[in-house]
């Protein structure tokens, strides 16, 4: 029964942080405005290290 509970609270808990994640996007002026997707696509993170190649 605990175990059961503890699941649903992880569950519970992740969905709240894709939940407002999502809201803070949708209501957030440099996502609406685009300026936040060239900020992400600038990143050094967002790049491969190398090419891949697809055969």
């Amino acid at each position: 029964m605990l175990h059961n509970l503890a699941a649903f609270l992880v569950v519970f808990q992740t969905a709240v942080l894709y939940f407002a994640a999502g809201y803070w996007k949708i209501t957030g002026k440099m996502w609406q405005d685009g300026v936040a997707m060239y900020y992400i696509s600038r990143s050094p993170a967002s790049r491969c290290r190398r090419p891949m190649h697809i055969s």
